[in-house]
C-alpha cells in the first residue's frame, strides 16, 4: 500500500473552487442577459414591424378613401355632362310650335278668335303604316317614334258655322291627330254675342 501527501495548500484549493463557482455564475448571468437582450431585441423588431404594417394599412385606407372620393366626383361630373348633353340634344330638336302658330294665324277662319293655347306633355307612341314587327325587321321605315302632346285651345267664334270651319281646318293640318269640341256656348262678347268654345287636341312631336 502506498501513501500520498497533498502538498497543495487548502487556501489555494478553496480559492480555486470559489473561482469556478464565480465563473459558473458569470456564465449563467451572461446567458440570462443574452437571452434578455435577444427577447428585448425581438420585441423591438416585432413592434417596429407592427408599426410598419399599421402605417401601410393606414396608407391603404387613405388611398381607398381618395379613390372613393374621386369616383364620387367623377360620377357627379358624369351626371352633369349627361344633363348638359341632354339639354343640348333637346335644344337641337325641331321646334314645330313656332311654325304651327304661324300656320294657325294664316288658316284661322274669319270670325274666329283664339284667346289661349295650353300645350301639355303627353305619352310616347309609335306611329306608322302598320304595326312594327319584332326583331331586326323593326326599322325606321316601318315606324316612327313620337310623343302625343295634348293641346287645349279656347276662343270665340262669330257663329257655329265659323266654329265648324275652324274644326275642319285644324283636322286637315299636318301633325294634328285629334281635334274634339269640348264646349260651345253662345254668350255675350264685348258689345254683341259670340260662341265661346274649347277644343281638346293632340299633336305628334318627333322624339328621335
Amino acid at each position: 500500500m502506498s501513501a500520498g501527501v497533498n502538498l497543495v495548500p487548502h487556501a489555494f484549493l478553496r480559492a480555486r473552487r470559489r473561482s469556478r463557482r464565480r465563473n459558473a455564475w458569470l456564465a449563467v448571468v451572461a446567458a440570462t442577459a443574452f437571452l434578455f437582450l435577444m427577447g428585448w431585441g425581438g420585441q423591438r423588431l416585432a413592434a417596429h414591424a407592427l408599426h410598419t404594417v399599421e402605417y401601410q394599412v393606414e396608407n391603404i385606407e387613405q388611398q381607398r378613401s381618395d379613390v372613393q372620393r374621386q369616383l364620387l366626383m367623377a360620377a357627379g361630373r358624369r351626371s352633369e355632362l349627361v344633363d348638359q348633353l341632354r339639354t343640348v340634344t333637346e335644344s337641337r330638336r325641331p321646334q314645330p310650335w313656332a311654325q304651327r302658330l304661324t300656320t294657325l294665324t294664316d288658316v284661322v277662319p274669319a270670325g274666329v278668335l283664339i284667346t289661349s293655347i295650353d300645350i301639355g306633355t303627353g305619352g310616347r307612341v309609335v306611329v306608322g303604316n302598320r304595326r312594327p314587327p319584332r326583331g331586326p325587321a323593326n326599322t325606321a321605315a316601318n315606324a316612327t317614334d313620337h310623343n302625343l302632346q295634348p293641346v287645349q285651345m279656347r276662343g270665340h267664334a262669330l257663329d257655329h258655322g265659323a266654329l265648324i270651319q275652324m274644326l275642319n281646318t285644324l283636322q286637315q293640318l299636318p301633325g294634328w291627330t285629334q281635334v274634339e269640341l269640348v264646349r260651345a256656348t253662345l254668350g255675350p262678347f264685348r258689345t254683341g254675342a259670340a260662341v265661346a268654345f274649347e277644343l281638346d287636341c293632340q299633336t305628334l312631336e318627333d322624339v328621335q
